[in-house]
Formats: structure tokens, C-alpha cells, sequence
């Protein structure tokens, strides 16, 4: 079972074995894949550890849908090219936690994120 360090690190210790091993660090982002579980080989963004679970992450699955997998099952995945979706999905799911989580209508913060995006863009041209 990983034990969650403050400095965002985890470490995997084995029971009965005083080896331990560095697991990855994840910051709010970061490309991944699950390794192991039901649903190995989803891709995703990593979002956050969990509050209440500092070994459980949650992650913005490709589908849009946000899910917890623990931290050992995760692993960095490359993002090839970084494509428009890639790039508003995780603003979007930032603007969905700034209105208090919502159920249904994805697209307003899905569209909130593309404006808030090409703005910033306008912005730095400027």
C-alpha cells in the first residue's frame, strides 16, 4: 500500500519488507494511463490525490468522465501532440468545480474554457 509523503512524493512498501519504492509524482495536468485495474490502458489527465485518500487520485478519463484509481495503478503517458481537446479539458473541469460541480450541461464550461483560452491567446498576440 503507498504511503503518501508531504512533498507530493508516494512510497510502496510491501508487507513485511522494509524495501520501499518511489512512485511517480503526478501533478494537476499531467498525461497518464491506468497500468493495472478494470480499467487499464484508460488514458487520462491526472486532476488531484483525493482529500480524504491522499493514495487515491482522481483523473479526467478521455471519455470526460472523472474517476478515482489509486496511484500505484498510474503511470506518466506522453502526450504526443498536445491537441485543442488535450489543452481545454482540464480548464474545463476547472471551470465545472468553479460553479459547484454541476450535473449535466458539460458544454458551458467546455465553452467557457475555449473562450477563456482563445482570450489569453488574443491577449499575448497583442
Amino acid at each position: 500500500m503507498p504511503l503518501a509523503r508531504k512533498d507530493g512524493t508516494a512510497m510502496l512498501q510491501t508487507q513485511g519488507s522494509p524495501e520501499s519504492t518511489e512512485l511517480p509524482t503526478f501533478q494537476k495536468g499531467d498525461e497518464v494511463s491506468l497500468a493495472k485495474g478494470t480499467y487499464q490502458g484508460t488514458l487520462g489527465t491526472f486532476l488531484n490525490l483525493k482529500d480524504d485518500d491522499p493514495n487515491w487520485a482522481d483523473i479526467l478519463e478521455q471519455n470526460s468522465q472523472v474517476r478515482s484509481h489509486p496511484i500505484e495503478w498510474l503511470q506518466h503517458y506522453p502526450a504526443a501532440a498536445n491537441s485543442d481537446h488535450e489543452t481545454i479539458q482540464v480548464p474545463a473541469y476547472d471551470c465545472w468545480v468553479a460553479r459547484g460541480r454541476p450535473i449535466g450541461s458539460p458544454e458551458v464550461d467546455w465553452l467557457q474554457a475555449e473562450e477563456d483560452l482563445k482570450n489569453k491567446g488574443a491577449k499575448a498576440a497583442a
